[in-house]
């Protein structure tokens, strides 16, 4: 027992230096702080940034402040409605009401074809797109670069949608019904470092696909590079 925990914490330190370094190399310093990866997610150069920016038409301070309510709901661990409804929750420097309803309406709206549109003439679905921003830049910091043998979990999260299925049948996600909790949504898988459960990259289950057409791709594609229609 007492082999196996050290092994663990050793890998745990591996792990932690090997992050470390790659902080130093992406944000061009040899002392990383809170500052540098706030900056490197949400900052002018953020990829995330681009897709809301090029294909909602906002500016940097909109997606901040939508950012900043986003993380606000995640860090009281409650709904929109209640986040709102005053005491005990504070939110000056947030967004309102109406205009984080708004956000979201814009959000649901981007890039809805006619009826009359075939597949071919699609555009990328955004949440396609925020996706794959997002494990570009999780790819960078936490995949490129580490040597040696490396020890990947995927955790598969079950994720409620309170919405009519009208409202995502363009989004080619696969909604199901959780069993256990008696609601509908849909499946995100996330792979991460298992020491630091440090997320490293997230693919969403698409509709017609399972689980392990889901695995195939978030591994051999997404997450790893192999896919040609994947640029990094």
């Amino acid at each position: 027992m007492n082999g196996s925990k050290d092994r663990q914490w050793k890998h745990c330190i591996d792990e932690l230096n090997d992050l470390r370094e790659r902080c130093k190399n992406v944000f061009g310093t040899q002392h990383p702080t809170r500052h540098h990866i706030v900056d490197y997610w949400y900052g002018d150069r953020s990829l995330i940034w681009y897709v809301f920016r090029d294909r909602l038409g906002w500016d940097h301070r909109k997606f901040l402040l939508f950012m900043a309510t986003n993380n606000l709901i995640s860090l009281y661990r409650c709904s929109t409605r209640e986040m709102y409804s005053g005491h005990p929750f504070d939110v000056s420097g947030v967004m309102s009401k109406e205009e984080y309803t708004a956000c979201w309406n814009e959000i649901c709206n981007v890039g809805i074809q006619p009826s009359t549109s075939t597949g071919a003439n699609a555009e990328e679905l955004f949440w396609e797109q925020v996706e794959d921003a997002l494990n570009k830049m999780l790819r960078i910091i936490v995949i490129v670069g580490r040597n040696g043998k490396q020890i990947y979990l995927i955790d598969n999260d079950k994720c409620h949608y309170e919405s009519h299925s009208r409202n995502h049948r363009h989004w080619n996600v696969k909604m199901m019904k959780h069993t256990r909790d008696n609601r509908w949504g849909f499946c995100l898988d996330t792979l991460c470092i298992p020491a630091l459960l440090m997320p490293c990259n997230v693919y969403t289950h698409r509709r017609g696909t399972t689980q392990l057409d889901a695995t195939r791709q978030q591994l051999f594609g997404s997450a790893f590079g192999n896919n040609p229609l994947v640029q990094h």
